[in-house]
């Protein structure tokens, strides 16, 4: 899940230098906004990441022969 949300803020990052590329404005709004869902997807996974809940801890194996 990290690793998909350092993707999303890599191309949030590429998409913001070609916003401020000073292009067509049409390819200016569309790439606005794909800055801005991809910077809400890199938070939304990034928070996703911090509080996903631990895998839990084996228990112990009790019944095993020595």
């Amino acid at each position: 899940m990290l690793i998909g949300a350092f993707t999303f803020l890599a191309i949030a990052i590429l998409m913001a230098i070609y916003l401020y590329k000073g292009t067509n404005p049409t390819l200016t709004l569309i790439a606005k906004i794909f800055l801005h869902l991809l910077v809400a997807a890199f938070l939304i996974l990034l928070i996703a990441h911090f509080f996903s809940a631990v895998p839990p801890v084996p228990d112990e194996k009790k019944n095993l022969p020595i």
